[in-house]
């Protein structure tokens, strides 16, 4: 009980952090158009938490937290980039076809 009300609080604060995140990166489709889509990728496809390096057997861990906590989606942010990247084609239609081709991309490399 105690980890599951400490991840539904973990979420609330990743929330906010998905929606200061998404006005920075519209920010920068705005200002740069599809330049940043590279840049985008980049992070979606190598991110790794900070600090995962430092932790001895972090990969075991994390593994196991997510076995611990009923409902957990590690794939849920990238999801969340996904629908982000769909919406910013809808309000540019030129763009829906590189934005679906890095989505693609994105996809492949994460065997999602």
């Amino acid at each position: 009980p105690v980890l599951i009300k400490l991840l539904h609080l973990l979420t609330k604060d990743e929330s906010r952090h998905f929606v200061f995140f998404s006005k920075i990166v519209s920010a920068y489709f705005d200002h740069f158009g599809l330049d940043c889509l590279p840049l985008v990728e980049e992070v979606a496809m190598n991110y790794r938490m900070p600090l995962h390096s430092t932790m001895h057997d972090y990969r075991r861990r994390a593994i196991r937290m997510a076995r611990e906590a009923p409902g957990y989606d590690r794939a849920l942010p990238v999801r969340n980039l996904f629908h982000f990247l769909e919406e910013i084609g809808e309000g540019r239609p030129e763009w829906q076809p590189e934005l679906r081709a890095s989505i693609g991309r994105m996809k492949e490399h994460l065997r999602m």
